[in-house]
């Protein structure tokens, strides 16, 4: 820790990084300190040039739709994420990540679907730990494991550039067969501009190129699937801030029309 003494010293920003989720691998820095965060999709109409909310979009048909699902993440005083809850169509808890922590670092992430029948493989009750890091601290291996029979899932192993963005991952399972991998490529800034996604046999099976303003807020999204070979557009649009200049509304075109979606959040802080 440095502490800066002096009438003079302006204190740094603070700051909370959203990290949870569909934002693992495309992290969005929020402003402040954040308490709680919540972010849900509704259907967006577009009428006397405004685009208005519409009907809350449903779990199957963002499914559907390939979006991320609405969800809720709680922050402790630290900026660090204590839970992650996943939310269904009438706001109940569908799956929760519970992420316990010592000395900075988290060694334990419990996940809990209130009904495993239902959910796919990634949702099935389990839990993370760490199982290495590097001589920086960052973490470079951990493994999934079956929460009732404590029976290993699956390993991930993480390759670091020289900036400390995560370069590459693979993900390996229970009998340490490679079954997936990804890699991850970064602007000046330290947004993931292309994540390129690889199943067995290191075979491409989708790229996602994302483009950023100069205020690091997303505006484009192409995903590019190979077999078969489809493309498919997302346009974002800026639509209101609050106080703390942190993002609580945004406008998603999909497919020049196809769907449209208004993104719509709100955020508690210390």
């Amino acid at each position: 820790m440095v502490i800066i003494v002096g009438c003079s010293q302006k204190k740094p920003d603070k700051k909370t990084i959203l990290n949870c989720g569909e934002y693992a691998f495309s992290p969005e820095i929020l402003k402040g300190e954040v308490k709680k965060f919540k972010e849900q999709n509704y259907w967006a109409i577009e009428k006397d040039g405004k685009i208005i909310k519409g009907d809350l979009i449903t779990w199957k048909e963002i499914d559907s739709i390939g979006l991320s699902h609405s969800f809720i993440v709680y922050f402790d005083k630290s900026g660090s994420a204590i839970r992650y809850d996943l939310l269904y169509d009438d706001n109940t808890i569908k799956f929760s990540s519970i992420f316990t922590y010592a000395n900075g670092k988290c060694i334990r992430r419990d996940d809990i679907p209130t009904d495993s029948t239902k959910l796919s493989w990634s949702m099935q009750p389990k839990y993370w730990i760490p199982l290495s890091y590097n001589v920086s601290g960052r973490l470079i291996s951990g493994a999934d494991f079956r929460t009732k029979v404590d029976t290993l899932m699956e390993r991930q192993i993480s390759i670091y550039d020289d900036k400390g963005n995560i370069e590459k991952m693979e993900f390996f399972d229970s009998r340490n067969k490679k079954w997936e991998s990804r890699n991850f490529s970064y602007d000046s800034n330290g947004n993931v501009t292309q994540m390129k996604f690889f199943g067995k046999n290191d075979s491409l099976v989708y790229t996602v190129l994302s483009e950023f303003n100069d205020a690091g807020f997303l505006t484009k999204i192409d995903l590019i699937n190979e077999n078969p070979r489809i493309l498919t557009k997302c346009v974002i649009k800026d639509i209101s801030f609050d106080d703390h200049g942190n993002l609580l509304m945004y406008f998603n075109n999909i497919d020049d029309g196809k769907y449209k979606i208004l993104c719509e959040r709100s955020i508690i802080y210390y």
